[in-house]
């Protein structure tokens, strides 16, 4: 035996090898680029996170569910005082008697200023969801899309009770 035909086997066996090595390394290339782009992949090849700041987004998201939560509970004890107050005023059609009413319903309180002051909160909350950036590929975007529809339902029922006030307080 020669040494070039003992050699063939174990070269045909290297070149296999490097076929699959290659073919596997190029797949999995594909899909991390196909997953976090360029700049994520020098993000990991460098830093070795694709996300540098993923944490603190969401945290930030994190934050605004709890505001969410309180500002939810802050809607819900203003529609029972003011559903306490239509059933109280259920004989009368005044709507001044009702607004008086639902400010009697929420003792040391000025209905005015807590409605403005709720307005502008859910404006803020709304903006910071805004503000983070929804590129990252991770459950964020679901996270950003849910917290905008709450954002959206919080601010249209806020808003109906602002109305409300101010329809009764201009007759």
């Amino acid at each position: 035996m020669s040494l070039l035909q003992i050699n063939a086997p174990v070269r045909t066996l290297a070149i296999a090898t490097s076929a699959l090595v290659l073919v596997t390394s190029g797949s999995m290339a594909y899909k991390a680029l196909a997953e976090y782009g360029w700049k994520g992949i020098l993000n990991i090849i460098w830093e070795g996170d694709p996300f540098p700041n993923l944490r603190i987004h969401l945290n930030i998201l994190r934050d605004i569910e709890a505001s969410f939560e309180q500002e939810i509970h802050a809607i819900a004890s203003l529609e029972e005082a003011l559903e306490r107050a239509r059933l109280d005023s259920v004989d009368s059609r005044d709507k001044a008697l009702v607004v008086r009413l639902w400010q009697s319903n929420i003792p040391q309180t000025d209905l005015r200023k807590k409605l403005a002051f709720l307005s502008d909160t859910l404006d803020k909350l709304a903006f910071k969801v805004d503000q983070v950036p929804a590129e990252i590929k991770c459950n964020i975007r679901q996270r950003k899309k849910k917290l905008s529809l709450q954002a959206v339902d919080l601010m249209e029922r806020t808003d109906t009770l602002i109305n409300l006030f101010k329809q009764a307080a201009s007759e």
